[in-house]
Formats: C-alpha cells, sequence, structure tokens
C-alpha cells in the first residue's frame, strides 16, 4: 500500500535542512522511474500511488521531490521529470491536484526559498530552466488575489524575495555565470504577466538588465533578452513599454547574429516571439521601419535565403512581414 512509499517524518528539520541531510531519495527516484515505466502494470500502481501521496500526504510528496532535485547523483533526466511533477503540484487547480495548497504556512516558505536556492545552485541548465517554470507557477499561485490557498501565509498575499532574486541573477554585470543568467532572464519572462505593476515600478533596474543581456557576448544571453523584450511589449501597457522602443535596431541586430552564427532554434523562438509583436503591437516597429525599413529588410532577405536557412525561419519571416501589412496597411502605401 501507500505506507512504502512513505517518507521518514521530517517535520522537526525545516525543509533545507532535512533536504540537505540527504532526505530519503531512493524511495523517490523509485517512484519517478516507475512513473515512466514502459511495464504499464508497474506504471499504474505508480500512479495510484503517486495520486495517494498527493492526497494524504502532499508534505512528503513535495519534500521528497525538492530531494531528488537536490540530489547530484540522480540521473538528469529523472530530475527533470521529477520538476515537471513538482511544477503541476504548485499549479493552482482543484483541491485534489493542488498539493502546495495542503502545506502549513512555515512550510510553504521554506518550500518557496528552497526551490530559489536550488534554482540557483543547478549546474544543469536544462534542469535549471525546468527549475525555472516550477518557480513561475508557483509564483502565479502565491500572488493570485482571488484564491489565498496558495499564499505563503494567511493574509499575505505575495511572495516579497522573488522578484529581487531574479532581478539579481539576470544582470549580466553582476553574474558572471553565463547559464544561470540565461535561466534567470528566462524566469524574468516568465513571471512578468504576474508582477506587472512590480515590473513597472523598477524600470530603471529592468532597463540595465536588459541593455547588459542584449550586447553580451553569449548568443543565448540576448536570445533570452529579446524574447524578454518582445514579452515586456506583449503585456505591459504602451507607455510602459514604450522606452523599449530604443532597443529595436538591436533586436534586429540580435536576428542577424543568430543568421551568422547559424542557430537556428534561437533564431526561430525570436522570430516567433517577434511575431506576436507584429500582431497585438505593432506600434513597436514603427520607428525603425520609418528610419531604416528594418526589420523588414532583414526579414525579406530571410525569406528569399535557400542556404543554410530552414523552413520554419523562412515561413515565420515571411509571415511577419505579412501579418504588419494587414496591421498596417499604410506603410506599403
Amino acid at each position: 500500500g501507500g505506507s512504502s512509499f512513505r517518507l521518514c517524518r521530517s517535520t522537526v528539520l525545516p525543509w533545507h535542512l532535512s533536504v540537505m541531510a540527504g532526505a530519503n531519495t531512493s524511495k523517490m527516484v523509485e517512484l519517478l522511474k516507475a512513473l515512466s515505466s514502459a511495464q504499464n502494470q508497474e506504471r499504474q500502481q505508480a500512479e495510484t500511488l503517486f495520486q495517494q501521496a498527493k492526497a494524504s500526504d502532499a508534505q512528503n510528496l513535495l519534500l521528497g521531490f525538492m530531494a531528488v532535485l537536490a540530489d547530484e547523483g540522480v540521473d538528469d533526466a529523472l530530475r527533470r521529470q521529477c520538476a515537471v511533477l513538482l511544477r503541476q503540484l504548485v499549479t493552482r487547480g482543484s483541491d485534489k491536484d493542488f498539493a502546495f495548497a495542503k502545506l502549513a504556512p512555515q512550510h510553504k516558505q521554506e518550500l518557496a526559498a528552497e526551490l530559489l536556492r536550488r534554482f540557483e545552485a543547478l549546474k544543469e541548465p536544462k534542469l535549471q530552466q525546468k527549475v525555472g517554470e516550477v518557480i513561475s507557477k508557483l509564483a502565479d499561485a502565491v500572488c493570485e488575489k482571488d484564491d489565498q490557498r496558495g499564499w505563503l501565509a494567511p493574509m499575505q498575499r505575495g511572495w516579497p524575495q522573488l522578484l529581487p532574486s531574479v532581478f539579481r541573477l539576470a544582470d549580466a554585470s553582476s553574474n558572471a555565470n553565463a547559464a544561470l543568467c540565461e535561466s534567470s532572464i528566462r524566469l524574468l519572462k516568465d513571471i512578468v504577466p504576474t508582477y506587472k505593476d512590480e515590473i513597472v515600478q523598477a524600470q530603471q533596474q529592468l532597463g540595465s538588465i536588459v541593455q547588459n543581456a542584449l550586447t553580451h557576448a553569449d548568443a543565448k544571453i540576448r536570445c533570452a533578452a529579446f524574447v524578454l523584450v518582445c514579452e515586456l511589449v506583449g503585456v505591459l501597457e504602451k507607455k510602459a513599454w514604450a522606452p523599449l522602443m530604443a532597443t529595436a535596431s538591436v533586436l534586429s541586430e540580435v536576428l542577424q547574429q543568430l543568421c551568422q552564427a547559424n542557430l537556428q532554434d534561437e533564431l526561430q523562438e525570436c522570430l516567433q516571439n517577434y511575431l506576436e509583436i507584429a500582431s497585438v503591437e505593432p506600434d513597436f516597429f514603427k520607428q525603425q521601419l520609418t528610419g531604416s525599413m528594418e526589420p523588414a529588410k532583414l526579414l525579406a532577405t530571410l525569406v528569399k535565403t535557400r542556404e543554410g536557412c530552414e523552413e520554419g525561419v523562412r515561413n515565420l519571416s515571411l509571415e511577419w512581414l505579412v501579418t504588419y501589412a494587414e496591421k498596417k496597411p499604410k506603410w506599403l502605401a
């Protein structure tokens, strides 16, 4: 039954200490392996155990998953799977699935703090970004005005430590760890909708994060900054994103650099975001198009490029031109 799965109870130690003391991760690792087993029966049994633990033992389930994330001896693929399940457990949903809501306030706060510590300490970029996704889902739950189940403390909405931590780690001028910086810029992008007002108030700090990242030597950091700018333009009110119009020409340069470096995945991601801006806030491109016909010239070149340019890139470039022309028919006149 469910008892074989129970972890040693660790209510005495704060979460992070029991995690550091090596909480029993082997049972959790067994559970994770069984959940992705090719054997139907084994997988179904594990699924039943997982559902039972979610209902009656949320604290040990969450604690166990945090211990797996902290254990560098566990295979990276399993730890990524663990982060995916953890994200589901902190996502606002039905009482049955929203395991985080079942924790006592002290444990909620310790889990939140431990997630930030884990995010900063991880060495593996893919896993780090997965933990970033857990944090952004949790941020959504702890900041929700109309649902107190996810709040870190009764009568206290929000997660005061989150934005300062993310700002600090996303600033390339003070964070020399490029992988962590990229993951942090991506995390910042994911929490823009949740922290809209706070981000608008921190305009100066945000400005320097964007500037340092767009001019960084690392193409992945420039790509993350590109996506962040697009998210800000898409989510914020026009008067709040207007200063970002100054980055328009730098964004075109980033696209050009990604083409030259043949980073097709990054290029497609940036173009996908560029396209969304063309459809929701086409005015972002107005000054730049008037001054230099960019990014239209660059995108038209990409549409015509056959050598070393993937079809997805050509299609997205063409779609941008079509979308912008539909939104701003006068531009063609």
